[in-house]
């Protein structure tokens, strides 16, 4: 097989799951959005043949993100502001962004720090049957489990479901301009 027509392969696979992934109805209480954006970004980094990816963002200079895609297992993401980001904007200029990702997990500010995992790759749901679920950091100690569990995280059910929807909210921004990085790099 030529390196053309794998790379073919691998877009109309990429594109396949985009179209399913897009296509298909959340269940009630779960947002599509990081649904969307994670296939998005899996699909850019294997057919760029990256494990991980970065971006500055734009809107605000200075706070940086990046992921590290761990194929068939899941999608680790992490945002925040370090004060090193001459430093910072050099790496991700080299493309080195796995250790711009490396870097972030270190020096991120706490109170600007964003740390994702998501299970599978998959964008995040508020649960998951099973012994699978995503975990998010707000601001390095703030831990939420979205495994459905919210009285076991002596939440309620609304402060729950508020903390979901803002890191649904944030990582699939965060994922959509690791994206427009790297479709313009």
């Amino acid at each position: 097989m030529t390196d053309g027509s794998r790379m073919v392969r691998v877009l109309a696979a990429a594109a396949a799951a985009l179209f399913v992934v897009t296509s298909s109805t959340p269940a009630a209480g779960q947002a599509a959005d990081s649904r969307a954006r994670a296939a998005e970004i899996v699909a850019l980094m294997n057919a760029q043949q990256l494990d991980s990816a970065a971006a500055e963002d734009l809107a605000h200079p200075g706070r940086f993100m990046a992921v590290l895609h761990i194929p068939g297992v899941q999608l680790l993401a992490v945002a925040g502001e370090c004060q090193a980001v001459e430093a910072l904007r050099a790496t991700l200029a080299r493309k080195a962004y796995r250790d711009l990702y490396m870097d972030l997990n270190a020096c991120a500010a706490k109170d600007t720090k964003l740390f994702v995992q998501d299970m599978g790759a998959d964008g995040l749901r508020a649960s998951r049957s099973g012994a699978t679920f995503d975990t998010a950091y707000e601001h390095v100690d703030q831990q939420t489990t979205f495994n459905g569990e919210w009285k076991d995280q002596q939440l309620s059910e609304s402060e729950y479901q508020a903390r979901f929807a803002r890191v649904e909210a944030a990582y699939a921004d965060l994922l959509r301009m690791v994206a427009a990085h790297l479709k313009g790099a």
